[in-house]
Order: structure tokens, then C-alpha cells, then sequence
């Protein structure tokens, strides 16, 4: 569960009255030989008559583990055996992950095996005790990253498109998005809206250039690639976010106010400060809102 709250960033708590839970889990003997795990949804728990102490309830979701066919992988949940990744894929189910052979939309047939998901049928190395980089995506895009009712991914304020560890073209739309490359060299192109390309490492480790199109940025330690960034308005790193639309900004105030180019604390700061005001992204914009009103500009 730690874990699914680093990948969606729901907070899950353990309790242990079932009548309150909206997840069970579960060790039985599914039927069939060769179902090794289960997930459903919105089902009510009915106890045999007698010799239980278990009460009716109703939960969200089952996910129930073989205890028969599959006893001895299922029975050692430890992260890197077979008994664990079947855990992951049906918990995956409860958070709205399918299977990528079924539905509308399927995988290619090359693309469907387990080193691009856990969701899928076909075995390739593993067994594995982290999630794809297709299960990630979809997890972006149903919750963000910052959990249920968040400002990210389904219902949120942004849309958050995740690319793959290939090289790609990441596109947006009229709206706003938070688009991450996740490895390769991409192209990241936000089109309309105000929108943000994400990185997971700390901003020092990054080398950002302007450019005639927009922005290139170098991942300088490790595995994201170089991109090239269009229509993206600002940036986000683990450790905070930077403004492209304020940078000339603040490098016209350092060097008008200190004669020396900004440093890169003093740059984050600046942009974060002004982004927050919503102030304008000029010299003169800037002196006449101050002149306005100086309070809000502080």
C-alpha cells in the first residue's frame, strides 16, 4: 500500500472493521486451475450461518489470492517473487487498471507483455515488483500523482499525459496539461492552454537551454533524455517549479538591481514569487502594477 501511494498518491489506512473497509483482501481457493488471483468490485460479504465471527458487509473492491493451486507463490508476498506481482496486477484492477488485450483500446500485439505492464498476459523477465511504464501512465492519468480530488488527472485541473522510455512526439491540447516525457528524446509540444513539463529529479540536475522553439532540457544524471519543449509554460522538478514566462523578467531586475546575472535559488524564488501573483511578465507591466497597487506586489 506504501507503495500504491508513491504511484497514485492515495493514502490508504489499514483498519480492522470490515464493515468500514473499501478494500478486502482475501487467501481462498478460487475456482479454476489455472487463476492464480481476482479483483471485484462492489460486492456484499454474506458469512455462512454459523461457526464465523464475520459480519455481512459491503466493500469496494475484493481481491482475493488462490490458496490452492497457487498456495506456494501467493503464500510468500515478498516484493521480487511471482506471489507479489500477482498481487500488484489485481490490485491494479481495483484502481481501474484492465487488462491491455481487452476493450476498445488494446496494446499492439508487441507491446503487450509484462516488462510494459503488469496488467498484460504474456511473461517477459520479471517476476517484477514495480509497476510498467504503461501502468504508471495510466495511474498519471486517472490520479495525477497527488491522489483522489486532486489538482492533477481525471476530474482534476490538469490532464497528465506520460510518455514511454522511447523517443516520441508528446502532444497536449487547447487545454492545460502536465505532460511528462519519462525517458527518451521527446518532443514535448503543449499547444494550447498553460502547461507544464513534469521531471522527477531535483532542478541542479537538469541543464535547460532557450531556443528558438522553446526550451531544450538535458537530463544530466539520469535516464530522462534530452527534450525539446514548445508551448510549455513552466516547469516541474521534485524539488519545486520553474516559470519560464518570468525569466527574462527576473534577469532584467538582477541585473538592473544587483548588475549581475540571477543565480538559480534566486531565479526559482523569483519565478515562484511572481507566478503566485499572477504578475505581469514584463518590466514595464511589472512597474505599473506595483505602481497600483505596491502591497500585492511585495
Amino acid at each position: 500500500m506504501a507503495y500504491l501511494r508513491e504511484v497514485t498518491g492515495i493514502w490508504f489506512i489499514e483498519t480492522s472493521n470490515g464493515g468500514t473497509a473499501q478494500i478486502h483482501l482475501a487467501s481462498i481457493n478460487i475456482p479454476g486451475d489455472d487463476v492464480t488471483g481476482l479483483s471485484s468490485w462492489n460486492t456484499t460479504y454474506t458469512p455462512p450461518r454459523s461457526g464465523t465471527t464475520v459480519s455481512d458487509y459491503s466493500v469496494q473492491a475484493y481481491v482475493y489470492l488462490d490458496n490452492v493451486e497457487f498456495r506456494t507463490p501467493n503464500a510468500d508476498l515478498t516484493p521480487g517473487g511471482s506471489g507479489y506481482e500477482t498481487l500488484l496486477h489485481e490490485l491494479g484492477h481495483t484502481l481501474g487498471l484492465k487488462h491491455p488485450f481487452e476493450g476498445d483500446i488494446k496494446l499492439p500485439y508487441e507491446d503487450d507483455h509484462t516488462g510494459n505492464t503488469l496488467m498484460s498476459y504474456d511473461s517477459v523477465g520479471g517476476p517484477y515488483s514495480t509497476y510498467g511504464q504503461y501502468d504508471i501512465a495510466a495511474f498519471n492519468w486517472i490520479y495525477g500523482g497527488d491522489g483522489l480530488g486532486g489538482q492533477y488527472g481525471a476530474g482534476g485541473r490538469m490532464d497528465y499525459l506520460t510518455g514511454s522510455n522511447d523517443a516520441e512526439r508528446i502532444s497536449g491540447s487547447a487545454d492545460s496539461e502536465r505532460l511528462e516525457g519519462a525517458g527518451g528524446d521527446d518532443v514535448i509540444d503543449g499547444l494550447g492552454g498553460v502547461d507544464e513539463a513534469s521531471y522527477i529529479g531535483a532542478r541542479a540536475n537538469y541543464d535547460i537551454t532557450k531556443i528558438e522553439a522553446g526550451y531544450v532540457v538535458r537530463d544530466r544524471v539520469g535516464d530522462e533524455g534530452q527534450d525539446v519543449l514548445v508551448n510549455i509554460e513552466s516547469l516541474v522538478f521534485a524539488d519545486g517549479k520553474v516559470f519560464f514566462a518570468y525569466e527574462s523578467l527576473v534577469q532584467a531586475l538582477y541585473v538592473g538591481y544587483f548588475g549581475r546575472a540571477a543565480d538559480y535559488s534566486g531565479m526559482r524564488s523569483f519565478q515562484q514569487q511572481l507566478g503566485a501573483l499572477h504578475a505581469p511578465e514584463d518590466v514595464r507591466g511589472l512597474a505599473a502594477a506595483y505602481s497600483q497597487d505596491a502591497a500585492c506586489m511585495h
